[in-house]
């Protein structure tokens, strides 16, 4: 059996989409190590955190985000010393910031060393940023024994940087746990009841808004084109799962984040640990980003049987089949957005096709698919060595 490292940006990153490999890896009988950012963006006690109950080996690392060179240093000189430390036989980085990090602390020593990026960052930046992102992502390239990607759009690209080391990730993504997102759990009556009791009448149309409130993930505009929907008389009220992001704007003032809070048809619980029952009370998910990588939100969605709101990106559009399961924009302005969400909450027969044809597609998207492609990725490397 091997001891095996995973490279986060964060605890809560892990928690969301890696505990689960983490967990079949162990169960195989392996031993694993986590190097990450001991903080959750969503202000929990990292110390109550069940991963320190879990049997995975925690290891805190100061992992930058943003473009920040020198805490990208600070951060590779500690891993390099933690690598020396556990003496690890697999290495495997997860998102661009934590794949420059290992670039920059490997050793000709260090065992079979990967990365899998969440979408690249150099295709989708600007400007200095853009710049930043390549240098960083072609390093990784450069100094990685092997980098993973998830569209083909990101596949082409590192192809041309290095055909060898460039692999497609045959699952979608991180995937999603069909047995937490399983519309089944829900009965209609339950439905019915916990919707009344947050004051949706039976004819009203519930968007939900899952993820980082950033301006790049389309939150200002999901709020814009709620407000420009009610105010032309439409029965709609808008779920807000997620957490503000510092190193992120919203897209909105003080003054309009306020006004939201004080909406009454506006629900904002913040992050959640039940997303799955905030879809099952959703008619229609709402998430025009324009920088994912496979983005897991909509899985999850359309795994509820949730129809879909989203842009022609990166990602987005791997996920949603336009007019079948949601609509795809090519422009995602505010008028467009709640024209299309209009156009949805004015024919319910379509809605109600779009959900059967969601729902039908949930084994796509399975979770268990990634973790076995990633558990014979290792079986791969750990015969070669």
């Amino acid at each position: 059996m091997a001891k095996l490292l995973l490279i986060v940006p964060t605890l809560s990153s892990y928690e969301a989409f890696l505990s689960d490999f983490a967990e079949t890896a162990m169960a195989a009988g392996h031993e694993v190590h986590v190097a990450t950012q001991l903080k959750l963006l969503d202000g929990r006690s990292v110390e109550a955190h069940p991963t320190f109950k879990s049997g995975v080996q925690l290891h805190p690392i100061s992992m930058p985000r943003g473009s920040n060179p020198v805490a990208a240093l600070k951060a590779a000189k500690e891993l390099r010393g933690l690598v020396a430390e556990i003496q690890p036989d697999w290495i495997q980085a997860h998102f661009s910031a934590a794949a420059l990090v290992c670039a920059l602390a490997k050793t000709d020593s260090w065992p079979f060393t990967s990365c899998i990026i969440q979408g690249l960052a150099c295709t989708l930046a600007r400007g200095k940023s853009c710049l930043a992102a390549w240098c960083g992502e072609r390093l990784a390239m450069a100094r990685l024994d092997e980098m993973w990607v998830l569209t083909d759009d990101d596949f082409g690209v590192i192809k041309r940087w290095n055909s060898k080391k460039a692999r497609l990730q045959e699952s979608p993504g991180f995937g999603c746990r069909l047995d937490r997102f399983d519309p089944s759990r829900y009965s209609p009556v339950w439905r019915h009841a916990r919707r009344a009791e947050l004051g949706f009448e039976e004819q009203d149309t519930v968007l939900i808004y899952v993820g980082r409130l950033a301006a790049f993930k389309g939150f200002d505009r999901v709020v814009h084109a709620y407000q420009d929907l009610r105010e032309k008389g439409a029965p709609v009220h808008l779920l807000i799962l997620g957490t503000f992001d510092p190193l992120h704007p919203s897209g909105l003032t003080a003054a309009e984040i306020q006004v939201l809070k004080q909406d009454p048809n506006v629900i904002l619980p913040g992050w959640q640990e039940n997303v799955a029952e905030w879809l099952a009370l959703s008619d229609l998910c709402v998430f025009p980003s324009h920088r994912e990588g496979m983005p897991v939100c909509l899985m999850e969605a359309l795994c509820m049987g949730v129809p879909v709101v989203t842009s022609n990106s990166r990602g987005c559009r791997d996920v949603v089949r336009d007019e079948v399961d949601g609509l795809v924009l090519n422009e995602t302005s505010v008028s467009v957005i709640a024209a299309a969400v209009d156009s949805l909450v004015n024919n319910p027969q379509t809605l109600s096709s779009m959900r059967i044809s969601a729902r039908e597609r949930r084994g796509e998207f399975d979770r268990t698919v990634y973790i076995q492609e990633q558990i014979d990725s290792l079986k791969e490397v750990l015969a070669i060595v």
